[in-house]
């Protein structure tokens, strides 16, 4: 028992001889190993030996500096700015002092605060990029964009290579442009005896804060027939994570449903997964039909995975679709190459509403289709695409007959 309390005294001195080995070291050294501990999130030991060597050294501002930036990374942001504040009462001109609090007033919503701090930065500095970049981003935070953009200009008038402002500059000008006007045309061709059918659409989008509206016009010229569609779309932000889709459509014309109604819940996990479910609502001349729908969307770098399921069960009719998605995201804004392919019977796909208005029956039509589409940016504000569809469906639900239609529709936008 003697030999074991004796062991356990012994070990007891070794680990405190150990832990205390740090300060043996030159305060270099103990800096390094309190920066390192601080980017492993190890804030307490960092500071310790953070207040190890302001305690030899008062006025070395660079660990004073860093003990700061461990109470902010800690989200105390009163204990960062009292270091900071008493760093620059002795050296008001100090530039990482000045960065580093305008960076905590910033994180800590006091842009009135910040800016004040990067006008007096500016009265000590007024050429410096950084802290002009900064002026331009307190201005973006505020919902400011044309005098964050107006900033920018100034940033780059010193620097016209700063990239960091050229790529904040693109995000301002893209996010200041709140509508976008699209205008969508396609003709459907068909492997049999009837004429080739015209359609389209012309398109208002409105960005929001509480999220987006699109006004929507739909167009059709088939079978000897004119038609037009009314539609609004909502998108409305429920949570940094949930968002909504409302939809309603209305046409006194038999090439669309009399009324069309769609609601959605989309919600986004993981920062990778996007799922949703919701419902359709089409009420025809004859009939009303009510479609469930979920879709799932899977982020993998620059390609987007996506499975969408229907579901539709009346009366005299039930019957499921899915359809699957690739769509490849280039570099540049607005540029993508999109696959898609599906089967089985939808009355919500447009794709198969070819047959509108010359069967009560068309949504009953099984169908096989494919699609490939590739969008490329014009510029900053303009975008073309250009999709090619092909769809294998049924002529009628009584016959064993199928009708080849291949698609060929052009999407031009305009932000503004």
């Amino acid at each position: 028992m003697k030999y074991l309390y004796i062991t356990c005294i012994m070990l007891l001195l070794v680990s405190a001889a150990h832990a205390q080995s740090w300060k043996n070291q030159s305060i270099e050294q103990i800096f390094k190993q309190a920066r390192t501990e601080a980017r492993e999130k190890e804030f307490t030991k960092s500071r310790e030996k953070l207040q190890y060597i302001l305690h030899f050294v008062p006025n070395y501002h660079d660990v004073s500096l860093q003990m700061g930036r461990t109470y902010a990374w800690e989200g105390r942001y009163m204990d960062a700015l009292l270091i900071y504040n008493r760093v620059l009462k002795q050296d008001p001109g100090f530039i990482d002092a000045l960065h580093a609090k305008i960076d905590v007033e910033i994180w800590s919503d006091k842009l009135d605060k910040a800016y004040e701090t990067t006008r007096q930065a500016l009265e000590y500095h007024p050429d410096n990029e950084g802290f002009i970049l900064k002026k331009a981003k307190i201005y973006q935070y505020g919902g400011d964009h044309d005098r964050a953009i107006e900033t920018l200009n100034e940033v780059l008038k010193v620097n016209p290579a700063n990239i960091e402002a050229l790529d904040l500059k693109i995000v301002l000008e893209e996010e200041s442009r709140q509508y976008t006007a699209v205008v969508r045309s396609g003709v459907d061709m068909f492997d049999q005896s009837f004429d080739p059918a015209i359609f389209g659409s012309v398109e208002v989008n409105k960005k929001n804060n509480w999220g987006a509206v699109i006004a929507r016009v739909n167009y059709a010229h088939r079978f000897e027939q004119f038609g037009l569609q009314g539609e609004v779309d909502v998108y409305p932000v429920i949570t940094d994570k949930v968002y909504g889709y409302i939809n309603y459509g209305f046409s006194q014309s038999v090439l669309f449903s009399n009324h069309r109604i769609g609601a959605e819940v989309y919600a986004v996990a993981f920062d990778k997964l996007e799922t949703s479910f919701g419902a359709r609502y089409l009420q025809f001349s004859t009939q009303s039909i009510v479609t469930y729908t979920a879709s799932m969307r899977y982020y993998l770098k620059s390609f987007e995975l996506s499975v969408r399921p229907f579901y539709t069960h009346e009366k005299s009719f039930a019957a499921a679709s899915i359809d699957f998605g690739v769509k490849r995201n280039f570099k540049k804004p607005e540029t993508y190459l999109e696959f898609t392919a599906g089967l089985g019977y939808s009355p919500d796909i447009r794709i198969n509403q070819t047959f509108a208005g010359q069967t009560d029956s068309f949504y009953t039509l099984e169908s096989k289709r494919a699609s490939i589409k590739v969008q490329r940016s014009l510029g900053d504000r303009w975008s073309a695409a250009l999709e090619s569809r092909v769809n294998y469906r049924e002529l009628s639900a009584e016959s064993d007959e199928y009708l080849l239609i291949t698609s060929l529709i052009s999407t031009i936008k305009f932000k503004f």
